[in-house]
Order: structure tokens, then sequence, then C-alpha cells
């Protein structure tokens, strides 16, 4: 099922993975004080923050093309994967303690 070419790109998903959880994360430093109501919410502080998570997976994607073209994709999905599972985590934490209030 999986080939050696195929469990080599194992490092470069997971690594994607990482930098998608790291881009999500900036996006909810800036936004988890706005909906505790620690601060007031700051469309400056939201671009910047929208700025740097995409700044940093754009990095990603260049780092990996320039160690390894051919893991590129692999990278891509494993970020991909990374940031949408913390959306959908986030998501379901929302809806879940709207029901409680």
């Amino acid at each position: 099922m999986f080939g050696q070419d195929n469990l080599g790109n194992i490092p470069f998903a997971i690594s994607g993975v990482a930098i998608g959880v790291l881009a999500f994360g900036i996006l909810m430093a800036a936004l988890l004080p706005v909906l505790r109501h620690k601060r007031k919410a700051s469309l400056a502080k939201g671009f910047v923050s929208i700025m740097i998570s995409l700044a940093l997976l754009h990095s990603g994607v260049i780092v990996i093309y320039l160690f390894s073209q051919k893991r590129v994709l692999a990278c891509l999905v494993g970020e991909l994967v990374g940031f949408f599972v913390c959306w959908t985590l986030f998501a379901v934490y929302c809806m879940m303690s709207s029901r409680r209030k």
C-alpha cells in the first residue's frame, strides 16, 4: 500500500500539520480575547493576525519547496488538514459553549 516514496512524505505532511496548527494559533491569539470579552474587536489586529497566519503558511510551503520539490504536495495537504481540523474543533467548541448559556 505504501511505497518507499510515499513513506518519505510522512515527515513533510506532519510538518505541514504543525505549520497549519501554528497558523491557526496565531489567529486565535487575536480572536480569543475578543470572544472572552477581555478586549474590543479591532479590525487592524484582525487583519494583522490574518496576514501573519498567511505569511506563515506560505513560508512553510516555500521552505519545503527549497528542500524538496517533490514533497510540496504532502506539506500542503498537511497544512490544510491541520488548519481545517483546528477550525472544525473551534466551531464545535463555539457551538457547545453557546448551548451552555
